[in-house]
């Protein structure tokens, strides 16, 4: 299995049909576990569980990960599932836990908790985009992009963590030069670059 750092640039539901059409017959069969800000989201979901019911299968909620969860996690991987974090955006009811880094021109805040849940998975980690050719022709091809990270995270947890923020200023990184180049397909629809109010609990690129 494999941890999969996705964004909303593009379509990230390209992974999820590449999962039902490839499955048992190019791949083998795996499953597909999404981790979701349900408060955010709500009318959404419910929009995208009447429209492909499938989608919904294996969604966690990002407000309620603890130990049992990443355990659950860590047995699907094993067993050859992904496991899918948006890491672009932090959740509705979380936005304290964040880290900094320099993100087009601008400190903005991403959400720690996708980082670190991926350092404790102990899977590879893949930074995945998939992207039309062109941004304004719906009926352009897509692009996939895929990074693979190549952290070790054992040692400290002093030692872990800024692995951690390496990881999320290398994950910035990747998706800074797409939003460049695709500018049309980032879907963000609130001052990305706004500071929590809550206190910052760790930075990167200081």
């Amino acid at each position: 299995g494999a941890v999969v750092l996705c964004s909303h640039l593009g379509n990230t539901e390209i992974l999820r049909a590449m999962a039902s059409l490839e499955a048992g017959k190019t791949l083998p069969p795996f499953g597909i576990n999404s981790i979701v800000d349900f408060s955010g989201t709500s009318k959404f979901n419910k929009l995208m569980e009447k429209i492909n019911p499938e989608s919904m299968v294996r969604l966690y909620s990002a407000s309620a990960i603890g130990p049992e969860t990443i355990i659950e996690l860590s047995n699907r991987l094993e067993s050859g599932d992904l496991v899918i974090i948006a890491a672009d955006r932090t959740a509705a009811k979380n936005r304290s836990k964040s880290g900094k880094v320099r993100f087009l021109g601008q400190d903005a805040y991403f959400p720690l908790g996708a980082f670190v849940m991926a350092s404790l998975l102990d899977a590879p980690i893949y930074h995945m985009f998939a992207v039309r050719q062109d941004d304004l022709d719906f009926k352009s091809p897509y692009e996939l992009y895929i990074f693979k990270s190549g952290f070790d995270f054992a040692g400290s947890r002093k030692e872990r963590m800024k692995k951690v923020l390496e990881l999320m200023e290398e994950y910035s990184g990747h998706l800074e030069k797409l939003c460049i180049s695709h500018p049309y397909q980032w879907f963000n629809f609130f001052d990305f670059w706004k500071t929590p109010r809550s206190q910052i609990m760790a930075s990167g690129n200081t």
